[in-house]
C-alpha cells in the first residue's frame, strides 16, 4: 500500500497496537531475512577481484547475512594479458558470419576481459587480497562460525560482486588465462590464519587447463603458517584431475601428515588421463603408484567415512590405510575403484571379517590383469551399484560379493 495510507491507518490505531503492528513486522523481517539468507549466502563464490572479496566483506559482516555462511569457493583462474590477442582472433573469425548483435556482444566481452585483467593486475600489486579475506573471516571466526572451504579452477560460475560475460559461451575460457592455484592457497592461508577461522571441510579440484597444469608445487610454504587452523580438520576432499607429480607428492604431504583429526576423506584421481586413454593405457601407467603415494601419506586414526572415486589402488595400501581407522570406520563408497586380478576376494572377506560398515556403496568396480583392464561381471555394479545400510545388510552383502568373487576366479 502507499505509504500515506499506511499512515493513515496507523494514526487511526491506539498506541498499544501500534506497538503490536511493529512487532509483529519485526517478526516478518526477521523470517523473511533468515529464508533469503538461506537461499543465498550459505555458499558464496569468490572472484580474484576487489569487488567480490568487498561483496564477501560484506556479506560476513552483515549483522544478519553473516550468520548463515557456511560455504567460500574461491576461484584460481586469472586472466592473462597475452591472451587478449588470442580472443580479439577468436572474436574475428566469429564475426565474419554474424550480425550487428555478434559484433556488439564481442565488444562488450573484450572490453570485460581487458577489464578483468587490469582489476586484477592492480589488486595483486596492493595486496588488498590477503587483508579484505582477513576481515571476512574475523568476522565469521567472531560468531564462532567454522566454514567449508573450495578451492577449483571452475570458471564458469555466479561470482558474488562481479559478472564477467566473456563466460556466454563464445570462448572456451580455459584458452585464456592462467591458474594461478598456488597464488590463491597462499593468499587462504594467510588470511586462516591471521583470523584463527576454523575450517570444517576443504577441498581441492584441480581441473585441466590448457594453460597450466595446475599443480599443488609450493604449497608446503603456503599451508605451514595455517596449520593452526587445519589442526582440527574434520573433512577433506581432494580431486586431482591429473595423476600428480612428485614435487605436488612432497606438497601434500605437509598437509596430509598434519591432519590427524580428519574424519571425512574423499580422493579422486587422474579422471582427466582416464578419459583421454584407452583403459587398458591407463592402469598401465603409473595410476597405482600415485594412488598408492597418497594413501600412505594420510595419518589419521580416526577416519569415519571414506570415498575413493575412478583410482587404481593396491590392495596392500588399501587395507593399510583403512586399518589405522579400524575401530572408528563407518561408511565407505568405492566408485570406479580398479585393484588387480583376483584381489577383491581377499578384500571383500577382510572387510567382512574386521569391520562393522553402517554404510557400503560400492559402483563399477574393475580388475587389472597385466595391462588388461576388466570390469567386474556383477550387473548391479555396472548400472546402478550396491549399497548396503545397515551393520547385518553390509555384512551379509559382502557374503553375496564374497559368493560372486568366488565364482569369477572359478570360470
Amino acid at each position: 500500500m502507499p505509504n500515506e495510507i499506511l499512515a493513515r491507518i496507523l494514526e487511526s490505531l491506539p498506541e498499544d497496537d501500534v506497538i503490536s503492528c511493529r512487532l509483529v513486522n519485526k517478526q516478518l523481517g526477521a523470517i523473511a531475512t533468515r529464508d533469503f539468507a538461506k537461499a543465498n549466502f550459505r555458499r558464496l563464490n569468490v572472484a580474484f577481484s576487489t569487488r567480490s572479496l568487498q561483496a564477501l566483506v560484506n556479506v560476513c559482516t552483515h549483522p544478519d547475512l553473516g550468520a548463515y555462511v557456511r560455504t567460500i569457493w574461491f576461484s584460481p583462474f586469472r586472466t592473462s594479458p597475452d591472451s587478449i590477442y588470442k580472443l580479439t582472433d577468436i572474436f574475428k573469425k566469429k564475426l565474419k558470419i554474424g550480425g550487428q548483435g555478434d559484433l556488439d556482444c564481442a565488444y562488450r566481452c573484450l572490453q570485460s576481459y581487458i577489464q578483468t585483467s587490469y582489476d586484477e593486475h592492480n589488486l595483486e600489486k596492493s595486496g588488498q587480497a590477503v587483508p579484505l579475506l582477513t576481515e571476512a573471516l574475523s568476522s565469521l571466526q567472531k560468531r564462532s562460525i567454522s566454514v567449508n572451504i573450495s578451492m577449483d579452477n571452475d570458471c564458469v560460475r555466479p561470482w558474488i560482486g562481479c559478472e564477467r560475460p566473456y563466460w556466454n559461451g563464445h570462448v572456451n575460457d580455459f584458452e585464456l588465462g592462467r591458474d594461478c592455484t598456488n597464488e590463491t592457497a597462499n593468499i587462504i592461508f594467510q588470511a586462516l590464519f591471521q583470523s584463527s577461522c576454523q575450517v570444517n571441510r576443504f577441498e581441492i579440484y584441480q581441473e585441466n587447463l590448457g594453460c597450466s597444469a595446475g599443480s599443488l608445487v609450493d604449497l608446503t610454504k603456503s599451508v605451514a603458517p595455517a596449520l593452526k587452523s587445519f589442526a582440527m580438520l574434520k573433512s577433506l576432499y581432494l580431486n586431482l584431475m591429473r595423476l600428480p607429480k612428485q614435487k605436488t607428492l612432497d606438497s601434500l604431504d605437509s598437509v596430509l601428515g598434519q591432519l590427524r583429526n580428519l574424519e571425512v576423506f574423499m580422493l579422486e584421481l587422474g579422471w582427466d588421463e582416464y578419459l583421454t586413454q584407452s583403459p587398458n593405457k591407463y592402469v598401465g601407467s603409473s595410476a597405482f603408484s600415485a594412488s598408492d603415494a597418497i594413501l600412505r601419506l594420510l595419518k589419521s586414526t580416526c577416519l569415519q567415512k571414506v570415498h575413493f572415486r575412478h583410482m587404481c589402488i593396491s590392495e596392500k595400501c588399501l587395507v593399510a590405510m583403512l586399518s589405522a581407522s579400524r575401530g572408528s570406520l563407518k561408511k565407505l563408497t568405492l566408485s570406479g575403484v580398479c585393484l588387480t586380478y583376483g584381489c577383491w576376494k581377499h578384500f571383500f572377506s577382510w572387510l567382512h571379517n574386521n569391520f562393522r560398515l553402517d554404510h557400503l556403496r560400492l559402483f563399477a568396480l574393475s580388475e587389472t590383469e597385466g595391462k588388461r583392464f576388466i570390469e567386474w561381471s556383477k550387473e548391479e555394479l555396472k548400472s546402478r551399484g550396491l549399497y548396503f545400510h545397515g551393520k547385518e545388510n553390509v555384512r551379509s552383502g559382502l557374503s553375496e560379493l564374497l559368493s560372486e568373487s568366488n565364482a569369477l576366479l572359478a570360470e
